[in-house]
């Protein structure tokens, strides 16, 4: 009740300050009005800018000023505008805002066309939607979009609006925390970042790819750090670049000095409810009445809010930050990351187990420690929970996890996160383990030398994460599909494809591993050419091989993206009933410092065995070591790409020639012929025996 009354006296505040600017309401938080008094504008444009290098766009002047003490940003871009294409796109201008505490003042929007300035705003059309872009993840924050259509722009015009966003998230309680980024798909000649402040506020800053040092200066009521950039080129946008890399200019603006001082905003947010809810308290005592051991009960808490709380977050306002009551939680059976991590805390709590919310960034893991102190660098939290001296952490929101303990259902795969209580100064290590493999892949291939068929046998192990993974998937999914899926996988591979025996899937909750099992019968398996009637099959390890494509330029500026961790096992079989294979054993291991390869091959009279383990070390190749990496590629592909042969070269018989085809129908009709005499033979001599009878001795 007293978080709904200080919202509506902030709403008010919010609306009677907008009032007093005579601001023209369009629709709700949607204004039209003046720009705020405290800007200070970009005034000498290039205003006549000439399109290089096949450019459809060309920003002369981008604009970011931010008040922190009127919660406000303004933006400014001017554009000139070559092609149709580049008409197309920015005649639908979005301004995407939180309505729970946010509104947009639309300051002016004009194309300049020549020596004439013709307004928008009053004659374009407009529209307020919901999209709700997360309701696939099952996320609903309420965020709106205020959609302007633009009329009568033309290649050739130049394209000026101006506007402001104003409220800032109540979750953060005034403390100023923002990032600004300057991402840019054009030039731009010039660009602007001022943030206005209080003598009494201390921001600090932390910026990448920004060539000029910020100017300080200031005003009657501010503190203005000002940030110039000109001539920026086009953003290149490289393609498998980490997530963690930033390749434009980038501004990050904070109160925070600490991550201790974020982890007291946490510890806040993420209070014990003053009162739980009776039915929280019985199933805690129930299983504390039933359930003996204490680990068992941790575990019986942890799957009761993994699998019976359902995944469902309701984000809008300060709920984005803010996890909602445990008991409301319980009481509906839903919850998002904050609201399911709580639940958990509570229920421990309960059973006497000490535990902390941690905040982590599932794409960013270990990398957040590049980034200064912030409340906005996560967006996942789990529960770091003390038990018997040791730490684990654990994850509220993986639907069906297996594992039998706290050790194996530890996710450690994080790196980093900031633990919210009150004894933190810093961001914690996950711990480190050793990477067992996540997945191991076999197939095999039992081939005869006299029929072109194959049968095919695979059998695909996914283990720890991975397992959690695709047990979710499976859950979820009609056993119908996934046999589809993986049918036409092998088709693409090798052509005709006939499935034997459909999907087995085995799921071993406890050690948490889940295989799956297929058979096929492969039709026309070994290739044959005119020139050649040797049967030949080029085979290769298919997750390796995509693991280690050479589809990237060495002459990139950015790193290079890796899959990691990784660590993958492939192992293909050849059973050939008819004869033995001959090859010669081999073992190498392949290293460099970003990936690790082991390659096996035996044999063993019928049966052949090649083996293939793969192993990343790091997520990225910096740009100066791609040649190197890229050589090490192809000395992969050398390795993992063979080509099989049939020990003895006996001829299908699809493909003997047409005189052996003939001398076999010949020698066919000659013993049918010799076989229909001797039959004739012993019919007639059974005919001419006579039939003998025993005297009557009576």
């Amino acid at each position: 009740m007293l978080k709904r009354l200080h919202w509506l006296i902030y709403t008010l505040l919010c609306l009677q300050t907008l009032q007093a600017q005579d601001l023209n309401e369009l629709f709700p938080n949607c204004f039209i009005g003046a720009q705020p008094d405290w800007v200070e504008n970009i005034e000498k444009l290039n205003d006549s800018p000439s399109a290089k290098n096949g450019e459809q766009s060309h920003v002369l002047a981008l604009e970011y000023q931010l008040n922190a003490e009127t919660e406000t940003i303004y933006v400014r871009c001017v554009k000139k505008l070559f092609t149709q294409a580049a008409v197309q796109s920015e005649s639908v201008m979005n301004f995407d805002f939180d309505p729970a505490y946010q509104s947009i003042v639309l300051h002016q929007i004009v194309i300049h066309r020549g020596s004439d300035s013709l307004d928008q705003i009053g004659t374009c059309q407009m529209e307020l939607i919901q999209q709700e872009q997360d309701m696939d993840h099952y996320v609903y924050n309420g965020m709106k979009t205020w959609l302007v259509f633009l009329q009568n722009i033309q290649p050739g015009d130049i394209l000026e609006y101006r506007f402001s966003k104003r409220g800032s998230n109540p979750a953060f309680k005034g403390v100023f925390d923002e990032k600004i980024y300057i991402d840019h798909e054009e030039p731009i000649d010039h660009a602007r970042v001022h943030i206005l402040s209080s003598p009494a506020r201390n921001i600090y800053f932390h910026s990448k790819n920004i060539p000029h040092e910020a100017i300080q200066a200031s005003s009657t009521d501010y503190e203005i750090l000002k940030f110039e950039l000109f001539d920026l080129p086009a953003s290149e946008g490289e393609s498998m670049q980490p997530y963690w890399y930033l390749d434009i200019p980038f501004i990050q603006l904070s109160e925070y000095k600490s991550w201790g001082e974020v982890a007291k905003w946490g510890l806040e947010a993420f209070k014990p409810a003053q009162e739980t809810s009776a039915e929280i308290r019985q199933l805690a005592a129930e299983w504390m009445n039933t359930i003996p051991n204490p680990e068992n009960r941790i575990l019986q808490a942890l799957r009761f809010v993994q699998n019976e709380i359902r995944y469902l977050g309701f984000e809008r306002g300060s709920l984005s930050h803010i996890p909602t009551d445990p008991s409301l939680v319980f009481s509906r059976k839903f919850g998002d990351c904050k609201d399911k991590t709580l639940l958990l805390k509570t229920l421990l709590a309960l059973m006497d187990v000490e535990s902390s919310p941690v905040l982590v960034h599932t794409f960013l893991k270990g990398h957040i420690s590049d980034i200064n102190p912030s409340t906005k660098n996560f967006n996942h939290v789990m529960l770091q929970v003390k038990f018997e001296n040791n730490l684990f952490y654990l994850d509220p929101t993986y639907a069906y996890q297996g594992g039998n303990g706290l050790k194996s259902m530890s996710c450690n795969e994080h790196e980093r996160g900031l633990v919210l209580d009150s004894h933190t100064t810093d961001l914690v290590e996950f711990p480190d383990s050793p990477l067992e493999p996540q997945m191991i892949a076999s197939r095999t291939f039992e081939v005869f030398n006299t029929k072109p068929e194959v049968r095919l046998m695979t059998k695909v192990l996914y283990r720890d994460a991975e397992a959690n993974r695709l047990r979710a998937y499976y859950k979820q999914t009609r056993s119908r599909e996934i046999e589809s899926s993986i049918h036409d996988y092998y088709a693409q591979k090798y052509g005709q494809l006939e499935m034997e025996t459909p999907l087995v899937i085995q799921d071993d909750f406890e050690n948490n591993e889940v295989l799956l099992e297929m058979t096929f019968k492969i039709a026309n398996f070994w290739k044959t050419t005119e020139d050649s009637p040797v049967k030949t099959i080029t085979i290769f390890p298919s997750t390796i091989q995509n693991l280690c494509q050479q589809n990237f330029s060495v002459m990139r500026k950015s790193p290079l993206q890796l899959e990691h961790p990784c660590h993958y096992i492939e192992d293909l079989t050849f059973i050939n009933e008819e004869c033995d294979w001959e090859i010669d054993a081999f073992d190498e291991r392949l290293e460099s410092d970003e990936i690790a390869l082991t390659v096996k091959h035996s044999s063993q009279g019928k049966r052949m065995d090649l083996h293939f383990d793969i192993l990343t070390k790091k997520d990225f190749v910096l740009p100066a070591d791609l040649e190197a990496h890229r050589n090490f590629l192809q000395k992969i592909e050398d390795h993992i790409f063979i080509t099989l042969t049939l020990p003895k070269e006996l001829p299908l018989l699809g493909n003997i020639s047409e005189e052996l085809n003939i001398l076999y129908k010949c020698i066919f009709l000659i013993v049918m012929a010799i076989n229909f005499f001797i039959l004739i033979k012993n019919w007639v001599r059974k005919r001419k025996l006579k039939k003998v009878y025993l005297p009557n001795i009576n």
